[in-house]
């Protein structure tokens, strides 16, 4: 059962992304929905409060026009992106995160890890990863079948999301 959902956004048009389908999926399942953005604090202060006092507008635009009949909070912190969240994620209960997907820095990502990556490999919840602006029930659904307990929980957690005529791809690639 999903009752709590997390969509972090860093305010970008690729959080708009985990924004919009976080509305969607919490719609959908009847759950609650925190939105969520945490302001890195190693910037300078003034740009912090700057960012944070912007950024309480544009998810709170989202919930003005998506957030009907949706029980939503929005929260726009101070803090460590990545630590954060995750510690979000557990005080708050949440049985899934939302996240937009991760801009392509090819060489950098090479080199690190980006936020997205590390949030999904320490998240104890499922994390689902939002790549367009479409808001409507998914049509298809890509499994990554390895057989472990996580991926079993992943094609029960798509099923839950997906409506009935939806078509599940199971891919396992050894």
């Amino acid at each position: 059962m999903i009752d709590t959902i997390i969509a972090a956004t860093d305010l970008s048009l690729r959080g708009d992304m985990a924004v919009r389908r976080g509305f969607a999926i919490a719609r959908a399942l009847k759950a609650r929905l925190i939105v969520l953005s945490i302001v890195d604090d190693a910037l300078p202060l003034p740009i912090i409060d700057d960012i944070i006092q912007q950024g309480r507008k544009s998810p709170g635009a989202f919930g003005q026009t998506l957030g009907a009949g949706v029980d939503y909070e929005i929260r726009v912190e101070r803090g460590d992106p990545t630590g954060d969240t995750i510690a979000r994620v557990e005080r708050d209960g949440a049985d899934l995160l939302v996240m937009g997907s991760h801009r392509d820095r090819s060489f950098l990502d090479l080199l690190r890890e980006t936020t997205a990556q590390r949030i999904t490999r320490l998240a104890q919840v499922p994390v689902l990863l939002a790549a367009d602006r479409d808001e409507r029930p998914y049509q298809t659904i890509v499994l990554g079948a390895d057989f472990s307990p996580n991926s079993t929980a992943g094609a029960g957690l798509a099923a839950k999301l997906a409506p009935a005529d939806a078509r599940m791809l199971p891919v396992h690639t050894p």
